[in-house]
């Protein structure tokens, strides 16, 4: 598949803060790409300088195998963006908006944003400072999309957003790309989100992402072990076990790429009634990244 994103070391830092520090990150076409971390590790700031909109302190990122920096205008032509917080002309109404955002892109398909006004119940006579916050972002998705963009970077986009208007919304990025084969950029704090819409998922960390999972990869590498013994030993000393935690004479451990010699290892102190307890990404993140597991 042809790469849609390229970034290279990328570094940047905010007076003495470093936020990103040697970032390498490749993205191919028709992905649905999570970038997660914890609150204010970087992650707005490494889409924002894919976009050309923050300078890196060195390194480079391309999109669309363009220099970001070069040729930014380029770019954000055949991107679409949706962030937390985004500004829109208040006293404008949603024909207003539309029809001024659509000037600026050559391939905006007017029909397409009549399919996206009507899926979305947006009234054009409506003014924008009179929507809701759900009816806001669903604006702010039509505008997005309205041009076809063979990228889609959503920045916390369904923050602050009731279930069912984030499950329309998402539902919505699904099916374009499932029909188009856009390629997604998402990042979030809402791993259920997450969860239910990406391929691959890479965690920023310290300023880096270490390593691509794929949802199903991630889960597997990770497990939580719930084990029973009559006389809880002394001591369990197992390779890989991130956290654990005793509940009487039940214990609970998280266990990186658990394997049947953990289990041995676990029946020969008298574990029984070994059982592997699901874990949802949201479980991972806590878990695992909380206690420097990811990296």
């Amino acid at each position: 598949m042809s790469e849609v994103i390229s970034i290279q070391n990328l570094s940047k830092t905010f007076g003495k803060k470093q936020v990103l520090n040697n970032v390498n990150l490749s993205i191919s076409a028709g992905v649905v790409y999570a970038l997660v971390g914890k609150n204010g590790v970087g992650k707005t700031t490494l889409l924002r300088t894919l976009l050309g909109l923050e300078i890196p302190t060195s390194g480079e990122s391309k999109v669309f195998d363009l220099n970001s920096q070069k040729y930014d205008w380029k770019i954000r032509q055949r991107v679409g963006y949706v962030a937390e917080g985004l500004q829109m002309y208040e006293w404008m109404t949603i024909r207003e908006i539309l029809w001024f955002v659509s000037r600026f892109y050559p391939t905006w398909d007017f029909e397409y944003e009549k399919q996206l006004v009507e899926k979305f119940s947006l009234d054009r006579k409506a003014k924008i400072k009179h929507l809701s916050r759900g009816f806001k972002s669903k604006l702010l998705l039509t505008m997005a999309m309205a041009h076809r963009p063979q990228l889609l970077i959503l920045d916390e986009a369904t923050s602050g957003l009731d279930v069912a208007v984030r499950r329309e919304f998402l539902e919505c990025v699904v099916e374009t790309v499932e029909k188009e084969g856009h390629t997604v950029i998402i990042s979030s704090h809402l791993l259920q989100d997450v969860e239910r819409i990406a391929d691959s998922i890479g965690f920023l960390h310290n300023g880096k992402i270490e390593k691509t999972y794929s949802v199903d990869e991630l889960k597997n590498t990770f497990r939580k072990v719930q084990v029973s013994f009559d006389v809880y030993p002394e001591n369990i000393e197992l390779e890989g076990v991130l956290h654990q935690q005793q509940l009487g004479r039940e214990c609970m451990l998280t266990i990186r790429d658990y394997n049947q010699l953990h289990e041995k290892a676990l029946r020969e102190m008298g574990g029984k009634d070994i059982r592997i307890v699901h874990m949802s990404l949201e479980d991972v993140f806590v878990e695992c990244l909380t206690e420097e597991a990811i990296i």
